[in-house]
């Protein structure tokens, strides 16, 4: 006979026919009409507002840390940052020049294109002119670097300003800076300007001929310095370039005068000359008729000369400005042309429906981008008619010449027919004629230069400084007050946000309510972490071992509630499991039977983990024989069945078998557990972990009721559900659940909805 049936056949005898009383369904399963089956109900409670400062307090530390980080780093920054200042220096663009009553060398009324001085005013040739004027212009020898002049650039809150309103679709205009670099600049001029034009911003006022030149830099002395410097830089350049314009036409007018000198003095001469040959001392006035057309030809070429003198004078003008296109198009005779006139009256237009549309429309609308469209065309049209406008000027000169010449011609050959025909009279007269002709041409040129000469004394200029750059009193940044109170908003924010985005992404079980929320069974109590010592039996305190008050009085409160969810009548047993190992199921199934059995009832502990079993640790018996062997008949109950100094009757595991499921799920084990049941009040079962094996579920549908264990901030709640689905598969009734481990003195104010210090006390006064 093997070993095997020996222990059969041993079992067997020790168990008798009428030891088994109870032949009905097993207790808890969907047959059993004394404790019916209940689905879980959701007994989630509404939020409140505590309920979020207790998360806050929860992460007290994190939130903290997150905030001293980012409130010192705002503090750090701000009062560590170089200041950056700011100057401006407004300038007033007037349309039209005032020439105290004097009349301009070429006549025409000076209109002003906007968008050609903000072009002068962002070049690099002024911002060169400048750093000039102020002496910190650098020649660059051949093969050395020059250094460029550094300003401080926006602050952080400048450029997320500048970019939101740019989202926004805000008309309010961005400073520019300076243009591109110069295909003639070498790269040390070109680090040169780029590095002082960084500092520097022109921003016109809207609708107005008013712009602001503002410079950025961490000196505020240098910064008001160089904002004006700019500002008088542009005004000077303007006068110079006027200035030179009427110094190019006194300069031709000047050499045109000593020609036009040497001509009526030899007209001057031949006539004296001939007077003295012929003895003539005066031409009567009364010529022929030859001598009348030659008056009106001497007059007529006289106005064609005088003409063709306005004419060159325009268009030498012109010739001395053929490299400026911002001069040419404010030259008066090309700026006061039809073409023109309109065409800037269309631009006008066309930027003030754009202007419109740019206050209500996105930037990509189709309507906005048309009328940009329309603003590039009116400007492109321009171009072309002040290029029309500056040829005709070319083309004027050359007509007025060629009449000239023409005419000149005619006189001369009219004077010879007259000689021939009229005799010495009418030689005088040609002479004296020439004469006047010359003088009238002379004295022509004299007041157009002196009118040049004193349009270049009066130096009129249409651009004047309005207000003048000062010394800021204090830096535009950091703004200490206002950076302060961003970092100290940010750090809250931020440390908040985190807070509760790892509250959310934490899934570990951590409160009462969240049993109910995610699991969706009763709550039976909050279970206190007790101080652990060095061996295993101090490793799980037992009530009767000298444990704080309230960790009894918390077991006291699950046994209550317990006692409460089971049937009075009829044998009443409890299984204890968890989702995995290690969550403390076995202290709270021992507790569990010590506060059953401090109310003078009987009761049995079971320890049904055969996998690795404790309850023979805690209570300090022997492992075997135990449960295992009673199974397989190696033992009678009488060998296996022990009594603790906590009051309890505890059934150790017993030895370890290669198949405990199988022996746990076997007709024997429910034959015995259903004998065990009529001779003890409560039966309290310790099981493995119910997602590591499936003795748990096996076992959970025999006795009245499930408690499930879950160890604060340790239990995953999508596991404990799923351990929770597997019982109720199991046909098992799950009485509710427990929170063990629960730190108080870590999180007071994070539980205090469950437990506060006072209750302690009160404890302590009672016992």
């Amino acid at each position: 006979m093997t070993e095997d049936q020996r222990l059969h056949l041993d079992t067997a005898a020790q168990i008798k026919p009428s030891d088994l009383r109870y032949s009905g369904p097993a207790p808890g399963s969907d047959l059993d009409p004394r404790y019916p089956i209940t689905p879980p109900v959701d007994l989630a409670e509404p939020r409140h507002f505590f309920d979020y400062v207790r998360v806050v307090y929860k992460r007290r530390w994190l939130t903290g840390t997150v905030f001293a980080i980012v409130s010192i780093s705002t503090a750090l920054y701000t009062y560590t940052r170089v200041p950056v200042y700011q100057a401006t220096t407004r300038l007033l663009i007037d349309p039209q020049r005032q020439n105290y009553g004097f009349t301009e060398v070429a006549p025409g009324e000076s209109r002003v294109d906007y968008q050609t001085q903000y072009a002068i005013l962002r070049s690099r040739s002024l911002v060169r002119k400048t750093m000039q004027n102020l002496g910190i212009w650098r020649e660059v020898v051949p093969g050395e670097t020059a250094p460029p002049v550094a300003p401080a650039n926006e602050s952080l809150f400048q450029e997320a300003y500048h970019f939101v309103t740019g989202l926004l679709g805000s008309n309010v205009p961005k400073p520019t800076g300076i243009e591109a670099r110069a295909v003639n600049e070498s790269a040390a001029e070109a680090r040169q300007i780029d590095g002082f034009g960084a500092g520097l911003t022109v921003t016109p006022l809207p609708a107005s001929g008013i712009v602001d030149v503002t410079y950025t830099g961490s000196n505020p002395v240098t910064v008001a310095r160089f904002a004006n410097a700019v500002a008088q830089a542009y005004v000077d350049q303007n006068l110079e370039v006027k200035s030179k314009a009427v110094k190019d036409v006194s300069d031709w007018l000047s050499e045109r005068l000593v020609e036009q000198r040497k001509k009526v003095q030899a007209s001057e001469d031949a006539l004296q000359k001939y007077r003295e040959q012929n003895d003539v001392v005066a031409l009567d006035e009364h010529g022929t008729l030859v001598v009348k057309g030659l008056n009106e030809l001497q007059a007529a070429v006289t106005k064609a000369r005088t003409e063709r003198i306005e004419r060159e004078t325009a268009y030498n003008q012109l010739k001395t400005i053929q490299s400026d296109p911002a001069a040419i198009a404010e030259f008066p005779p090309v700026a006061t042309s039809a073409g023109v006139v309109q065409a800037k009256n269309e631009l006008a237009a066309a930027q003030r429906v754009a202007n419109q549309l740019s206050q209500t429309l996105l930037d990509k609308h189709p309507d906005l981008v048309a009328a940009r469209e329309n603003v590039k065309a009116a400007q492109e049209k321009i171009a072309t008619e002040v290029a029309k406008a500056a040829d005709a000027i070319r083309v004027d000169f050359e007509k007025a010449k060629t009449t000239e010449d023409g005419l000149s011609q005619t006189l001369e050959d009219q004077k010879k027919q007259a000689l021939e025909t009229s005799g010495s009279g009418v030689e005088l007269n040609v002479l004296m004629r020439d004469l006047d002709s010359n003088r009238q041409v002379y004295n022509t040129m004299m007041e157009r230069a002196k009118q040049a000469d004193i349009t270049g004394e009066i130096k009129t200029n249409n651009i004047r400084i309005l207000d003048v750059a000062e010394v800021p009193r204090g830096p535009v940044s950091p703004n200490t007050r206002k950076d302060m109170q961003y970092g100290i908003l940010g750090g809250f924010v931020l440390a908040i946000g985190l807070a509760f985005m790892f509250e959310y992404l934490d899934n570990r079980i951590k409160a009462p309510e969240e049993i109910r929320t995610h699991l969706g069974v009763p709550f039976l109590g909050l279970l206190p972490a007790a101080p652990v010592g060095e061996n295993a039996r101090q490793q799980t305190p037992l009530l009767n071992s000298g444990v704080p008050p309230r960790f009894a009085e918390a077991f006291r409160i699950v046994r209550t509630n317990v006692l409460f969810s089971s049937p009075e009548e009829g044998s009443r047993s409890v299984l204890v499991s968890s989702a995995g190992p290690g969550e403390g199921k076995t202290c709270v199934t021992c507790n569990l039977a010590i506060a059953i059995a401090q109310t003078g009832q009987r009761v049995l502990v079971i320890d049904t983990d055969l996998r690795r079993p404790r309850v023979h640790e805690v209570f300090n018996v022997r492992q075997e024989p135990g449960l295992s062997n009673l199974i397989v008949g190696d033992a009678k109950p009488s060998d296996v069945i022990k009594t603790s100094a906590a009051g309890v009757t505890v059934l150790p595991a017993g030895k370890i078998p290669p198949n405990p499921a199988e022996l746990l799920g076997s007709k024997r084990f429910r034959e015995l557990f259903a004998r065990l049941s009529e001779h003890f009040d409560w039966i309290v079962v310790d099981s493995p972990p119910v997602m590591a094996v499936t003795d748990a579920s096996v076992v959970a549908h025999m006795v009245s009721g499930v408690m499930f264990v879950v160890s604060s901030e340790m239990t995953n709640r999508h596991a404990a559900k799923s351990a929770i689905d597997q019982l109720t598969a199991a046909r098992a009734r799950v009485i509710g659940a427990v929170l063990n481990r629960v730190h108080l003195e870590r999180h007071p104010y994070y539980y205090a909805k469950y437990y506060r210090r006072e209750y302690s006390e009160y404890y302590i006064a009672k016992v």
